[in-house]
């Protein structure tokens, strides 16, 4: 008997009951670049949430580099990484959710002002003053004066976010690091294309946190001493 092949694709049907077909894309790439066409500047993400993008594609001191910085509504950094390349191992998928989750706890708001008036090319650009009129929290002439509260709060629960192709794996790594204090959310996506170049992006969460007081006893630093022993157990197992 031969083999059976399998095949996913999107049937979008309109009022009128016509059907377009569109096909599953698996190009980590297109992938990627899709993802990218929804992050726009000075505007709510809602992608995975509702979030206000600062930089994209933004280099930290390790080499690595976060796909997406955001804040949330209580202005908190959030590093949005694209994990989809199917074959790689997770150790690596780890490692660099370690190191941007350091990196982010460091933030202050002053950093993220910088990255964002770069990637936003406006020298004079007040993110708090972005933020509060994005999320609603006030209008432009409320926020004149709201520069000498912007570090008041700002940053205390960075996370990490990991949109990946394939979650195998990953249910681990987030009870792992959460029980550190990493807070960290996942979500599996799946693009589909018709020929006309439209698309349909599926998303089904794993897991979704919230971001609880860290304990005082158990400062980052110490957390991030603590991966090396984890990572080494998980190349063991698999060798």
């Amino acid at each position: 008997m031969d083999g059976l092949s399998r095949e996913r694709f999107a049937i979008h049907v309109s009022q009128d009951g016509e059907i377009n077909f569109f096909a599953m894309q698996l190009d980590p790439t297109s992938v990627q670049l899709l993802l990218e066409r929804t992050v726009k500047k000075k505007a709510l993400w809602r992608f995975f949430g509702d979030l206000l993008p600062v930089g994209v594609k933004v280099p930290i001191p390790t080499g690595e580099s976060v796909d997406v910085l955001a804040l949330d509504a209580l202005r908190n950094c959030v590093g949005v990484l694209f994990d989809l390349q199917p074959s790689k191992p997770l150790t690596l998928t780890i490692g660099r959710t370690v190191v941007v989750a350091s990196w982010l706890d460091g933030l202050s708001y002053f950093d993220v002002l910088r990255i964002a008036r770069d990637w936003w090319a406006d020298a004079s650009a007040d993110v708090a003053l972005v933020h509060a009129q994005v999320f609603g929290a006030v209008s432009g002439q409320q926020a004149d004066h709201r520069e000498e509260h912007t570090t008041t709060g700002f940053n205390e629960h960075p996370r990490v976010m990991i949109l990946t192709s394939s979650r195998e794996g990953l249910s681990e790594l987030h009870r792992y690091l959460l029980r550190q204090g990493i807070y960290v959310e996942v979500a599996q996506v799946e693009v589909f294309t018709d020929v006309t170049g439209r698309a349909i992006i599926c998303v089904e969460r794993v897991s979704m946190v919230s971001s609880p007081s860290r304990p005082v006893t158990q400062p980052r630093g110490e957390v991030m001493g603590m991966v090396h022993s984890f990572l080494s157990a998980l190349v063991e197992r698999g060798e």
